[in-house]
């Protein structure tokens, strides 16, 4: 949900703005001086800010000059709405990076509503929302690729090709070959040699699939050499049953 921080002293105004902005589905907050602003500010993160300008305590040129000397909120919209006439209020706020000024005597609350709504927007399509990437376990289902001779070439490929997609690809083809051993591996004591390759290696092409930017060359070197290490585990069972040691300990005291 898209946030409005609204900054004035008038508290009718601001009560009816907020009822008018959360009917449009945003979260609104509300602050009625500019030092309350500057509090509030890192604690609510909004996506735009409604400013007034004139109001006691600080003014809200010196509030908006503060808030442009923190660098987190060096590109926060703000939207200036204040009473006076336009070029005045213009003349104010300088160079202070405003997205938009509006005068209370002129602007109408469905104007203002609705370049808070056109602005967060375009907001959203400059920014779209992050791909949703499925887990490496999700994205191979129930494929494996057993042919362990295949690895160079996925391996060779990886190293070759850049693109997020292709090096998701090759990862999802090198976990689908060594799965099976990786599963055995987990399966182990996790302090035993085997144990700890299998969870690391795991972990390792996770991280990978979910972070395709972050390879690198001493990456791949170490991704290599643990996949070649988890296909020659050779687990042999030997363990004796709890239920079966009891029972021989039994028998000797009989």
């Amino acid at each position: 949900m898209k946030k409005v921080l609204l900054i004035d002293d008038d508290v009718f105004l601001t009560s009816l703005y907020t009822n008018l902005l959360q009917r449009e589905g945003l979260e609104v907050d509300v602050v009625n001086s500019g030092t309350d602003a500057l509090t509030r500010l890192p604690a609510f993160l909004p996506d735009v800010v409604v400013l007034d300008l004139h109001m006691p305590g600080m003014h809200g040129v010196d509030l908006l000059r503060s808030i442009r000397n923190d660098a987190r909120f060096q590109q926060l919209p703000v939207i200036i709405f204040a009473t006076g006439y336009l070029q005045s209020l213009i003349s104010e706020v300088g160079d202070l990076g405003v997205y938009k000024v509006f005068s209370k005597m002129k602007c109408k609350p469905r104007v203002l509503v609705a370049e808070i709504k056109e602005l967060l927007e375009s907001l959203k399509q400059a920014h779209p929302a992050p791909e949703t990437v499925p887990s490496l376990e999700d994205a191979i289902g129930d494929k494996a690729d057993l042919g362990e001779e295949q690895l160079i070439s996925w391996l060779q490929r990886l190293k070759a090709d850049p693109r997020t997609e292709t090096r998701r690809v090759c990862l999802r083809h090198l976990y689908g070959i060594v799965r099976e051993k990786i599963c055995t591996a987990m399966e182990l004591d996790e302090l035993s040699p085997e144990g700890s390759l299998g969870r690391a290696l795991k972990k390792l092409l996770d991280d990978l699939y979910n972070n395709p930017d972050l390879i690198r060359d001493s990456t791949l070197e170490s991704l290599e050499q643990a996949l070649r290490k988890v296909l020659a585990i050779q687990v042999t069972s030997n363990t004796q049953l709890e239920s079966e040691a009891m029972l021989q300990d039994l028998l000797k005291k009989l």
